[in-house]
């Protein structure tokens, strides 16, 4: 009877220790599928990003092909024709202020230039030179992009070099009259950081190349 009574008695089953099916699913399954998903988002956003980069690389070129233009097409004949207008107002007024005078300003002693003929050949060689500045300014300075404030001065300032070599007797006293400094601190302060910016990546070209 024991022997019955024991083989008809219900079993316990003991209880499962650790992770159930769907758990252990979850880890088997779970990386694989945010794999996947990672995978399939790069594969989807590969062509985004390749066209940003080319899209990045083309600004890039084209501002670095702007700086290259404002350079050669603008800020460098200015700066040099400066330096022309500089070497004949210096060699006037060596030929005219006499006594040396460091306040001494070209359109202030207009009669005296005249009187001087190799003078007043100089002169007229300035206001050429200054022509040829004035029609870079006319041609090229979208290239400048705003960054020469004080053109505007310089302007006033060539138009009265040039109304006193038609008329040197009717010469207007003003501080217009006098050369603007500032245009010639913003040309080179212009000038000195377009080509710092060309030459650093000019050298990290190189860099490139070379890795």
């Amino acid at each position: 009877v024991l022997e019955i009574l024991l083989a008809t008695a219900p079993t316990e089953t003991p209880p499962t220790v650790g992770l159930d099916g769907g758990a252990i699913a979850a880890l088997i399954f779970g990386p694989a599928v945010v794999a996947a998903f990672v995978s399939g988002a790069v594969t989807l956003l590969a062509p985004y990003i390749s066209r940003k980069l080319r899209r990045d690389e083309a600004t890039e070129a084209a501002a670095r092909e702007m700086n290259v233009r404002a350079l050669n097409e603008f800020y460098s004949p200015i700066r040099e024709l400066l330096n022309e207008v500089k070497v004949l107002r210096d060699e006037i007024s060596r030929r005219v202020n006499k006594p040396k005078n460091p306040d001494w300003h070209t359109l202030d002693h207009v009669p005296e230039i005249k009187a001087d003929k190799v003078s007043w050949a100089l002169f007229d060689a300035m206001v050429q030179v200054n022509l040829r500045i004035k029609q870079i300014l006319d041609e090229k300075s979208g290239l400048a992009r705003g960054a020469v404030t004080a053109s505007g001065l310089w302007r006033v300032h060539q138009s009265l070099l040039a109304r006193a070599l038609a008329n040197p007797e009717d010469v207007p006293s003003t501080e217009l009259s006098y050369f603007p400094t500032e245009f010639e601190t913003q040309i080179n302060a212009k000038f000195d950081a377009l080509s710092a910016e060309l030459d650093a990546h000019s050298a990290t070209d190189k860099k490139a190349k070379k890795s």
